[in-house]
């Protein structure tokens, strides 16, 4: 059978949690602040920060397939 290796030994596997971290807290706080007199400024502020997380997990993501190779 083939070995599904994820790249979870790789250095940079580990790097991948806080920037994923941050787009799910980031994605909760967006929609607790809409259940109730949202504010907009803090939902675009939540969703800065979760795009900036996102680009971080894509980068760490590049980082390990060139890793695997």
């Amino acid at each position: 059978f083939p070995s599904h290796d994820n790249g979870s030994r790789l250095p940079s596997y580990r790097m991948v949690e806080p920037p994923h971290s941050e787009v799910h807290n980031n994605t909760h706080k967006i929609f607790d602040e809409l259940k109730e007199n949202p504010d907009y400024q803090k939902i675009s502020q939540y969703v800065e920060m979760m795009e900036k997380g996102s680009q971080g997990v894509f980068e760490y993501l590049d980082k390990i397939l060139a890793e695997k190779k």
